[in-house]
């Protein structure tokens, strides 16, 4: 079977789940307006990238209109390649550009936002609303105007993705139920499906714990606390750096070290300064990295990592969580269903509710009171349930079963 992805080749999660497919025996052609190819992250290849010339940009940047424009020369494509399944990653805008060449069968996954930010009201997003818009340091009250005004447009593509789609898939089940109440869709082309990690590539020793502590400049002994997600506001990046400022001056934190990614987003003004500061006022203890990191150093760091932090304001299902339970790190999240699936605070986690700094400070504190027994008892936990029910590999052959049945 061809398996015709759409999607960006630098998308760490488009990266991953085609070579899982390639993997468990689908040829693999992803299909992108992008210019380059995958990024060469681990050994495993057999993927196939076709850039297609966009029919119209700005600035180097696609909207709609690009993707509209471009679709006959998407069918052409897939005619040219013998594609059998069309698989977009993302309902919109990749689900819509699937739809506009009128291929069929599409297969969609639904990855969190481009569900989770278009529900039927506002109210549904909580008491605050924190959007990748919003996000943006430009954002302004025409912008957000503008906004409301893309939701009503966006909102519809969605829903005329998973109603047009034979299959959509979603990774965590408060995304499926998302699909099911906000959109209508069918429950028996609707499925969950966790695409879990591979276990091969955080195979930890401890040559290469050292080797990763010395890489990173953390102590001897240290506790290391990640914080992968990124540093804008839909990941609260705002109120970890400020717990995080609060507990550096505590002579009780002196043997930790924080390690916080920004991911290559944008930042707010005050969140750039507050890691600048925090940086040269604690170098030992203290590290900011704004750039995106590659797929497999990602990897290797996760063998220093005591506990993490991960706290968006909505989630699919989160790889870094994954990652994170896999090695044994505890995982600190914030209160949201895509969370709560998986994480119940003291068993196999702590969940911070309310998520303000104040809070996240206690419950950091609480688990520095004893925390080689929290570790010990809960990484068990996490790593047999990621063993059970979110392994690449076992949901890569899971997903073309039923690929073949609709093709």
């Amino acid at each position: 079977m061809h398996v015709g992805v759409l999607s960006q080749p630098s998308n760490f999660h488009a990266e991953k789940w085609s070579r899982a497919l390639a993997r468990a025996g689908a040829r693999v052609t992803l299909f992108t307006l992008d210019r380059g190819g995958l990024a060469m992250s681990d050994t495993t290849d057999g993927v196939r990238v076709v850039n297609l010339r966009p029919a119209v940009a700005w600035g180097g940047r696609y909207r709609y209109p690009s993707y509209y424009l471009s679709a006959p020369a998407l069918r052409r494509a897939l005619a040219h390649h013998r594609v059998d399944i069309l698989h977009p990653l993302h309902l919109t805008p990749f689900g819509t550009w699937a739809l506009q060449t009128g291929f069929r069968p599409v297969v969609a996954a639904a990855m969190g936002a481009d569900v989770l930010e278009y529900p039927p009201a506002l109210a549904h997003l909580g008491p605050e609303v924190r959007t990748w818009r919003q996000a943006d340091p430009s954002h302004n009250p025409l912008l957000r105007w503008q906004e409301r005004l893309r939701n009503r447009f966006y909102r519809a593509q969605v829903h005329k993705v998973i109603h047009q789609s034979a299959l959509v898939t979603g990774d965590n089940q408060p995304l499926v139920d998302a699909m099911l109440d906000w959109f209508g869709a069918d429950p028996a082309k609707t499925r969950l499906l966790r695409w879990g990690l591979e276990p091969e590539l955080l195979a930890h020793t401890p040559a290469l714990r050292a080797a990763v502590r010395a890489q990173w400049g953390i102590p001897p002994g240290a506790r290391v606390v990640f914080s992968p997600r990124g540093a804008n506001a839909v990941y609260q990046a705002d109120r970890i750096l400020a717990a995080i400022a609060r507990l550096l001056p505590d002579p009780a934190f002196g043997g930790y070290f924080f390690l916080v990614l920004g991911a290559g987003y944008s930042l707010a003004r005050d969140v750039q300064a507050l890691a600048d500061r925090l940086g040269r006022d604690y170098p030992t203890q203290f590290r900011f990295v704004p750039q995106q990191i590659p797929r497999h150093a990602v990897y290797q760091l996760w063998a220093a990592v005591d506990a993490f932090i991960s706290a968006p304001i909505y989630d699919g299902y989160s790889a870094a969580i994954a990652e994170g339970r896999y090695v044994g790190a505890i995982p600190i999240v914030n209160a949201i269903p895509g969370n709560l699936e998986i994480i119940t605070d003291g068993y196999n986690g702590r969940v911070v509710a309310p998520f303000t700094p104040d809070r996240l400070v206690e419950v950091l504190r609480e688990l520095d009171a004893d925390f080689d027994r929290y570790r010990a008892e809960f990484a068990p936990r996490n790593r047999a349930w990621i063993e059970q029910h979110s392994l690449l590999s076992v949901n890569a052959a899971r997903w073309l079963g039923w690929a073949e049945a609709v093709r």
